[in-house]
């Protein structure tokens, strides 16, 4: 990160870093293989000020937490998807894998676009930035959304299957002790967001304050995220800071046969093959599929049929072209054409994470937001506050029986397709994108590529 700047020269903001991607290092693959994406979104002040509140006390509107609002629901999945298809656009530069929430993403970006001046330019980058114009209110279609996916966790069954879902998307939102935040900020925080601000020192103990973040990330997935604020993602400009994190636990609804899971060639980017581990099976029912002249596509439900993965594999050579191409339109058009199918499908097994600083990307289009000139008025009229960095640290892999999913019991095999009209056989063995997706609401929960499984 580069240096915080000089608290005796005129105030300015701290420039953020590069976006990069860290893979994850060896040895603690297994341990990470329960985490699913996690946001860290710190603000600082290009001014100061002192201030009374302890430390460790929530402020918080009494406000009782707003009731959904359907006609907002479809808006504001357009505005998530369609921002989340940008961000991925944006990323795509690079020959990696990676993976990322665009969902977690909205909703943070969303708490701070909140405070924001409502009529001023931050306010209308923020505005482009998430697409907020799709939905009459985003901050209330954000709090529609997040309601309507609090039953997708819990015990869930077929007729062969049961097992437990696991979906859990956490906020909190992190302020400098003393801070007087403004009653209406924190009354919408409080309705729309279920949320308050936390309250540190960051000015005279950012280490503490990052261990305070990283604990609460701890508790709040219940310790399958040990560190979300990384030593200098905090300092002592920081003054306001979003973290948000979502974690999935899932197994298919039609399992593969680990007893077929075998090395077979995967065609990289650089022409290079590589032997990949690589899954099978064979399924009657449960699984969509759809082919077109530029991509191949297979849905994989989870077990309850309420979330699924998408994977789409673009046809040989045109994965750049597919890439920059991706829209929320593409994730339409993919749904609307996948059908239910009797298939043989060949995946590779992956899991990697990812960490990446997100402010080149979106500076691109909310630039004011990172710079001198921010409007956060809305938050407190004590300091003058901007963005300094978004970072992103997340997870995600899949093995024969599903998303970190080890507490599956299964009653019956899986089918055999052998012989069966209209059976397709499909095999996923170059790069492709990936995203899961909520099949009620259609909102995507994380978005990625891989471009090598091994």
């Amino acid at each position: 990160m580069a240096p915080p700047p000089d608290p005796s020269s005129a105030p300015r903001a701290r420039p953020g870093p590069a976006s990069h991607a860290v893979p994850s290092r060896p040895g603690r693959v297994g341990r990470r293989a329960r985490r699913a994406g996690a946001l860290l979104l710190a603000v600082a002040a290009l001014a100061s000020c002192m201030g009374t509140t302890p430390t460790g006390q929530e402020v918080r509107s009494k406000a009782d937490r707003a009731p959904a609002n359907k006609d907002l629901l479809d808006g504001t999945v357009a505005a998530t998807n369609t921002f989340g298809a940008d961000l991925y656009r944006a990323l795509a530069g690079g020959r990696g894998n990676f993976v990322y929430s665009p969902l977690a993403l909205e909703t943070a970006l969303g708490m701070t676009r909140a405070g924001s001046g409502t009529a001023g330019t931050t306010r209308a980058e923020l505005d482009a930035l998430l697409h907020a114009p799709l939905t009459a209110d985003l901050d209330a279609g954000l709090n529609t959304v997040q309601q309507s996916l609090q039953s997708r966790s819990g015990d869930k069954r077929s007729n062969t299957r049961k097992g437990k879902v696991s979906l859990e998307l956490a906020e909190s939102l992190w302020g400098q002790r003393g801070t007087h935040f403004k009653e209406e900020y924190l009354d919408l925080l409080a309705t729309q967001y279920g949320a308050g601000f936390h309250v540190v020192d960051y000015r005279s103990d950012p280490e503490s304050s990052r261990q305070a973040v990283n604990k609460w990330s701890v508790d709040a997935t219940n310790g399958r995220y040990e560190e979300l604020a990384s030593r200098g993602d905090i300092t002592q400009y920081t003054r306001f800071l979003v973290a948000a994190e979502s974690y999935l636990q899932a197994p298919w609804l039609v399992p593969f046969d680990a007893k077929q899971t075998r090395l077979l060639p995967f065609q990289r980017l650089d022409d290079q093959p590589i032997q990949a581990r690589t899954m099978q099976l064979s399924a009657a029912s449960g699984l969509r599929f759809a082919d077109r002249p530029d991509w191949t596509a297979v849905e994989l439900p989870y077990l309850g049929d309420e979330l699924s993965l998408v994977i789409v594999q673009p046809a040989a050579g045109q994965f750049d072209a597919f890439e920059q191409a991706f829209t929320n339109s593409t994730i339409q058009d993919i749904g609307a054409a996948l059908q239910p199918r009797a298939v043989t499908l060949r995946v590779p097994q992956f899991q990697f994470t990812t960490a990446t600083n997100l402010n080149d990307a979106l500076k691109q289009t909310a630039p004011s937001a990172f710079g001198p000139d921010a409007d956060f008025s809305g938050i407190t009229a004590d300091e003058t506050l901007a963005i300094t960095d978004v970072v992103y640290k997340g997870f995600y892999g899949i093995n024969e029986e599903g998303t970190d999913a080890a507490n599956t019991a299964t009653a019956a095999p899986t089918d055999d397709t052998t012989g069966m009209a209209g059976a397709r056989s499909v095999t996923i063995d170059q790069p492709f994108l990936f995203y899961v997706r909520d099949r009620q609401t259609g909102v995507v929960l994380l978005l990625g590529r891989v471009v090598n499984p091994a």
